[in-house]
């Protein structure tokens, strides 16, 4: 008997064996990438409701959860594999990796304050804006705003590089730098005159068939002052100097009305010659005007020129804008009119601001010398073939704001040294 209760023993455990695998899944026995959810029907223990949805999704995971199927999450690697890291670089690597440049890099006018915008941009001309970095250097008194350093006359002229370093405000490994060196002078004027007297040993006419005139020295100023239309021009040039490259100034107070050249210029004397002239060596004369100006024009705006291979009208070259715009008041008093001259550059300046730069064709080295001129140049009307008023440089004239008057402080000149 005990033998028949152990054969059904064996028989209702084999059975039991043979229910439990027809209901194992033949999709369990292989791995898959499948998110597992929760049945939301209902069943009874044991049975399985042919209606519902399957217990575990077949259908592999493409969309993040709780994402819309076709919209990608920005934020999701598409491919499914790691970014590549941010390379990492040293200080020393860095130190270098920022351009730094003054937009234009100026000697400086003698006795002033050199300003220079800087410029900052990587290898990859990426230009940064002056909020992207600071600025620092290794002068004290070398002051420096937003992305302007501003250089004393001092530490200039005592010929100290000064070294300006910019770094990135966000990567602050991302650095460079630039190190200005600055053109020496002559430590005393090579010609001055304060205008205490009118020295005819020191200036003569200019333009004498145009009827031109002597200034009057007044309050230690040379004035030039036209009183009324038909007046003759004044133009003066200096007698016994002239020279060839350095920095040329003069404190002017211009004109606030009328239809006048007021200007203060150099040029060479006949047969000197400005720069060699390839096809014509006779015409090979120079004239830089440091400023001409009309009251006309308003009171922010001025002219600067190079004009070579001069004298003859077939060869004569001119590099320059008669619609300077400058960061002041022309009208407002007294301003220093500066030129700085060298073989490889000619710089512009109104007071201690660089205003116009020229390096073309028309600088070189070996130049004759120049003498310095001023000139007050009244504009008095032509007329067309159809008698109409022709515009003149100033503009239409009309005849109006007489007197016109100039009046000049002193005129200085150095030597390059």
């Amino acid at each position: 008997m005990k033998y028949l209760y152990k054969g059904i023993a064996v028989l209702i455990a084999s059975l039991l064996l043979l229910t439990g695998c027809e209901n194992q899944s033949p999709s369990s026995s292989a791995p898959t990438a499948t998110t597992t959810t929760e049945s939301t029907t209902t069943t009874t223990a044991g049975v399985t409701d042919p209606t519902s949805p399957p217990t575990t999704s077949s259908i592999p995971t493409t969309e993040p959860s709780g994402q819309e199927p076709g919209v990608t999450d920005p934020n999701t690697n598409p491919t499914g594999t790691q970014p590549a890291p941010t390379k990492v670089i040293s200080a020393e690597q860095g130190k270098n990796y920022l351009i730094v440049r003054p937009v234009v890099n100026h000697p400086g006018v003698v006795g002033m304050d050199a300003h220079y915008e800087i410029s900052v941009s990587d290898k990859m001309q990426n230009v940064f804006a002056s909020d992207d970095y600071t600025l620092k250097t290794d002068t004290a008194s070398v002051k420096i705003s937003g992305n302007v350093v501003t250089v004393p006359w001092s530490v200039r002229s005592a010929g100290k590089p000064v070294t300006v370093t910019a770094q990135l405000k966000k990567e602050s490994l991302k650095a460079g730098s630039f190190t200005f060196t600055f053109q020496q002078f002559s430590k005393q004027p090579t010609f001055a005159d304060d205008f205490n007297a009118l020295d005819k040993d020191m200036w003569e006419l200019f333009y004498t068939e145009k009827g031109s005139r002597w200034g009057e020295i007044k309050d230690g100023n040379l004035v030039f002052r036209l009183e009324k239309e038909g007046d003759t021009l004044f133009e003066m040039q200096t007698k016994g100097f002239a020279q060839a490259y350095g920095c040329f100034s003069a404190r002017i107070d211009m004109p606030k009305s009328g239809q006048a050249n007021a200007a203060f210029w150099m040029k060479t004397d006949d047969g000197v010659r400005y720069i060699k002239n390839p096809d014509m060596p006779s015409a090979s004369g120079g004239e830089i005007d440091i400023v001409e100006y009309f009251p006309t024009w308003g009171n922010q705006r001025l002219s600067t020129a190079l004009h070579y291979y001069a004298w003859h009208p077939n060869y004569i070259r001119s590099e320059g804008n008669d619609k300077v715009s400058v960061a002041g008041n022309i009208k407002d008093g007294y301003h220093v009119y500066s030129v700085v001259w060298t073989p490889k550059a000619i710089y512009w300046y109104f007071d201690d601001q660089v205003i116009s730069s020229y390096t073309g064709e028309g600088v070189a080295e070996g130049s004759g010398p120049m003498n310095l001129l001023l000139q007050l140049n009244p504009e008095y009307p032509e007329k067309d073939e159809n008698g109409n008023t022709k515009p003149g440089w100033g503009g239409i004239y009309d005849g109006t704001g007489f007197p016109y008057e100039m009046k000049t402080d002193w005129v200085k000149a150095w030597a390059l040294a």
